[in-house]
């Protein structure tokens, strides 16, 4: 049975493929993660034909991954076409973009993001709660 590979795209374009290398088969899916900043300056690209020239024909690229809600939303979305063995490669990305996609859709996510002082607050894929966090002094936490 094909296995679904979902990645973090990263400037240093390698970083992700030891892993899918090691464990991907060319049957398998590999869904990639982009930022606008990956799309910007294609650091897909290279792993991608990396992997094609290996027999990888099934990947696909989920664009606009800005910040970790994005890609707990995004991944939300794509998640429940996947297969039911997914493997979620964490070598890409930011701390809170690698939570994120560990969290996936059922899990919670709670981040601090200083350019908008405020805490998100994510579960099943969706942003529930904004809190203010100015200067730490944080009111309250939950869902």
């Amino acid at each position: 049975m094909a296995k679904d590979f979902i990645c973090i795209a990263t400037g240093n374009g390698v970083a992700n493929l030891p892993v899918l290398l090691d464990l991907a088969k060319p049957e398998d899916k590999i869904h990639w993660l982009a930022s606008p900043q990956a799309t910007e300056q294609e650091w897909i690209k290279h792993p991608h034909q990396i992997l094609w020239d290996r027999g990888f024909r099934n990947q696909d690229v989920l664009r606009g991954m800005a910040h970790a809600h994005d890609i707990h939303r995004g991944l939300s979305k794509q998640i429940d076409k996947v297969s039911d063995e997914v493997i979620l490669v964490s070598n890409g990305g930011t701390k809170p973009m690698q939570i994120a996609l560990i969290t996936g859709r059922n899990g919670s996510l709670y981040m601090i993001e200083s350019k908008r002082s405020q805490i998100m607050s994510g579960g099943g894929g969706s942003i529930r709660k904004e809190l203010d966090a100015r200067a730490h002094n944080i009111r309250a936490a939950g869902t």
